[in-house]
């Protein structure tokens, strides 16, 4: 959607939800962040709201990353059932999704005003005693980390500067990057490989395949006044606000 604040230039108060990561069989996915920040606007402005992830996919084609930037997913071909990444939440002086902008147009050219990083999916590993395996929040400087407690947990959350990685055992897939999250691109006709999907964001969260996906990150223009960003707040689609503060 868009906004035309030229209307009435001035103050408002930006407010954007990410969207909730899906829910596997056991494994529950991670909430969408939110952040906040007041812009001075006189010209049109783009929100693009992101879509909840996909719950309990089975399907051994990928499928279901919600809108924005959530990665699909793929279940095993036993009792595993995965959930796909819940997509970013943003607002930008041009418009298209995150990765549709690009890097360069979004945040080198400050056309980029704000964004809540989606959830990473939860899942469940059948072939390791049905452990619970939540997704990671999306959020702020850095996506929540999947749940499982391995050591590749914290390199599936998105950042800054990075998105997580896609850790496959069995199936292949892609690392998050700059507006999207992890993904698998191929299954694996393993039972137990199932490949959640990572959160979109500034940056995507990655995947910890047989686990969960990591969130995505936020992002604040350094252009916003009284600003800060929250991970996982959000359950469902995700969220946007826009409120008029003061004249220009």
């Amino acid at each position: 959607q868009s906004f035309d604040a030229s209307v009435c230039a001035g103050t408002y108060k930006l407010e954007v939800w990410g969207a909730k990561g899906g829910t596997g069989l056991t494994g529950a996915g991670g909430n969408g962040g939110y952040s906040v920040g007041n812009a001075l606007l006189s010209s049109q402005i783009y929100i693009v709201v992101g879509g909840a992830g996909a719950n309990n996919i089975t399907s051994n084609t990928p499928q279901g990353g919600g809108y924005n930037g959530g990665g699909n997913s793929v279940g095993g071909t036993g009792s595993s059932s995965v959930g796909a990444g819940g997509g970013a939440t943003h607002i930008a002086k041009v418009t298209g999704t995150l990765a549709s902008i690009g890097y360069t147009s979004a945040v080198t050219n400050s056309n980029l005003l704000i964004v809540a990083g989606g959830g990473g999916g939860g899942g469940r590993n059948s072939g390791d005693n049905g452990a619970y395996y939540y997704g990671g929040s999306g959020g702020g400087l850095t996506g929540g980390a999947s749940g499982h407690g391995t050591t590749y947990d914290t390199l599936v959350a998105g950042t800054q500067t990075v998105g997580g990685i896609f850790y496959g055992y069995f199936s292949t897939g892609v690392s998050g990057g700059f507006g999207f999250g992890a993904y698998a691109t191929a299954g694996s006709n393993i039972s137990y490989a199932a490949a959640p999907g990572g959160g979109g964001g500034l940056y995507g969260g990655g995947i910890q395949q047989c686990q969960s996906g990591g969130g995505g990150s936020g992002y604040l223009s350094s252009t916003l006044a009284s600003s800060s960003m929250t991970n996982g707040v959000r359950t469902g689609n995700g969220y946007a606000t826009i409120t008029y503060v003061s004249a220009n």
